[in-house]
C-alpha cells in the first residue's frame, strides 16, 4: 500500500522583525524578534510613561515591521499611541486567536507569552488584528462626530417642522432637502412674507413656484410660527458648529504630515481634501499597511460588491457599523453624481450608463462607484503615484486613441 503524502505547511518567515509585547497592569515584557539572530532578546518595562516611551525609543531603534499586543483594554491603548506615536506599524489581537499557540508554550510566562506573540507576528502573514484608532484619528473622528451629529439633527428637526407644516395644509415637500440653504429662505418666508416673490423666482419650474405661493397661502397658528423660528434658529447655530469644525479638518489637511498622506487621495476624482480626512481619520494615515490588500480595505469600507449566489442560494448584504461612517457620507454624496453625471470624468460616466443598462438601481450604481474609489485611494497611496483613469478602468470600458491629441479617450 503507496503511504498518503501530505503536503507539510511552511516554516518561512514573512516579517523578518517583529516585537511581541505582553501587557499587565505593572510591567510591558517585550521581545525582540530578528530571524537573522540565533537568540530573541527580552526585556521588561514599567508600564507608566516613562516606561512606554523608553519602550518606544527601543521599538524605534530596532525598526520593526509590526509590533503586536494583545486587546487588553485600557492597558494597551496608551502603549499602542506611544508606539503609534514612535512611528511603529501595530497590532492589537483577540487573545481569542492565540489561545492555541499561547497554551502550546512550554511555561505560561510574561516572557513565552510574549515571544509567541512576536513570532506570530513573524509567520503568519494573515494575522488578524484590531486596527485601533490612535491619537490623532480619535481627534479627528470627534470632528467628523460632531458634524454628522450637527447633519442629523438639523434633517430631524427640519422634517418635524415639516410634517407639522404640512398637517395645516403648508405643503413644502419636495421644494428643496433639508441640507440645502435655500429650506432656511423657505422657511423665513413663512415669518415674513416680503421676501416671497424673490424666493418663488429662484424656482427653476412653474410647477414648483406655484407650489411654493400656495404653501404661503396657507394660514399658520401662532405656535405654528414659532416651531419655524425655533427650527430657523437651531439650523442657523448648527451650522456656525459645522463650520467652525470644517475650518479646523481644513486646517489639519494642510498641516505638512496630513498633506503628505492626502496628495495621492487627492488625485482622484471627487476627493475633496475633507473626504480624504474623512478616509485618514477612519483608517489612519498608514492604512496600506495597516491592511494587506485592497480587498480588505474596501471591505472595510463597506463597499464591496456581494456575490449574487453561492452555492444556488442569494447571499444576504451585511454591512459592519464601523463601516458605515464612511460609507454612508460617501454614498450619500455619490448619489447625486450618479443621477446627474455633472463634474465627472467621461469614463466613470461611460461606465456608469453599463451599469445602468445592466439593471442596477440608482444605490448600486453608488456603491459600485464608492467601491472604485476606494481601489483608487489604496493603490495610488500604496505606490505613491498619482491616479491614472486610463489604467484604472482600462478593463471596464473601451478606449480609442485621439488622432489629434494622440492621448487616449473613451470609445
Amino acid at each position: 500500500m503507496t503511504p498518503t503524502t501530505h503536503r507539510s505547511i511552511g516554516n518561512t518567515p514573512t516579517r523578518r522583525k517583529t516585537i511581541g509585547i505582553d501587557i499587565d497592569a505593572e510591567t510591558l515584557v517585550t521581545a525582540y524578534l530578528d530571524v537573522s539572530q540565533p537568540s530573541i532578546p527580552i526585556r521588561s518595562y514599567p508600564n507608566n510613561p516613562s516606561g512606554r516611551q523608553t519602550l518606544a525609543q527601543h521599538a524605534r531603534q530596532f525598526q520593526p515591521e509590526i509590533a503586536i499586543m494583545e486587546a487588553t483594554g485600557p492597558l494597551s491603548l496608551p502603549v499602542y499611541d506611544a508606539l503609534r506615536a514612535a512611528g511603529i506599524h501595530c497590532g492589537v489581537v483577540n487573545p481569542r486567536s492565540l489561545a492555541a499557540l499561547l497554551r502550546v508554550a512550554t511555561a505560561k510566562t510574561d516572557a513565552n507569552d510574549a515571544v509567541t506573540l512576536a513570532r506570530a507576528a513573524s509567520f503568519f502573514h494573515q494575522l488578524s488584528w484590531s486596527n485601533l484608532p490612535d491619537a490623532w484619528q480619535r481627534e479627528q473622528r470627534e470632528r467628523f462626530a460632531v458634524l454628522d451629529r450637527c447633519d442629523t439633527i438639523i434633517r430631524k428637526e427640519t422634517i418635524r417642522t415639516r410634517q407639522a407644516l404640512t398637517a395645516a395644509s403648508c405643503d413644502l415637500r419636495g421644494l428643496a432637502s433639508t441640507s440645502d440653504p435655500r429650506t432656511d429662505a423657505i422657511l423665513r418666508a413663512l415669518i415674513h412674507p416680503e421676501d416671497a416673490p424673490r424666493i418663488a423666482d429662484s424656482f427653476r419650474s412653474e410647477r414648483k413656484r406655484q407650489k411654493f405661493r400656495d404653501a404661503l397661502a396657507a394660514p399658520l397658528t401662532r405656535p405654528l410660527l414659532e416651531r419655524v423660528v425655533f427650527t430657523l434658529n437651531l439650523r442657523q447655530v448648527l451650522r456656525r458648529h459645522q463650520e467652525h469644525q470644517e475650518t479646523q479638518l481644513w486646517a489639519e489637511s494642510g498641516t505638512p504630515a496630513v498633506w503628505e498622506a492626502t496628495r495621492f487621495l487627492q488625485t482622484v476624482p471627487l476627493t475633496d481634501p475633507l473626504l480624504a480626512m474623512r478616509v485618514l481619520a477612519e483608517f489612519g494615515r498608514d492604512f496600506t499597511h495597516r491592511y494587506r490588500n485592497v480587498e480588505a480595505f474596501c471591505s472595510a469600507c463597506g463597499v464591496v460588491p456581494r456575490a449574487e449566489l453561492s452555492g444556488g442560494r442569494v447571499l444576504k448584504s451585511r454591512t459592519e457599523p464601523r463601516a458605515l461612517r464612511i460609507r454612508r457620507p460617501l454614498v450619500t454624496k455619490l448619489r447625486g453624481y450618479v443621477l446627474f453625471r455633472q463634474g465627472l470624468p467621461l469614463a466613470w460616466s461611460r461606465w456608469l450608463d453599463w451599469l445602468e443598462a445592466r439593471g442596477l438601481r440608482v444605490d448600486q450604481r453608488a456603491i459600485a462607484l464608492a467601491h472604485a474609489m476606494a481601489d483608487a485611494w489604496y493603490h495610488v497611496t500604496k505606490l505613491q503615484v498619482a491616479y491614472d483613469i486610463t489604467t484604472h478602468f482600462r478593463n471596464k470600458i473601451e478606449w480609442r486613441t485621439d488622432r489629434d491629441t494622440g492621448e487616449m479617450v473613451p470609445a
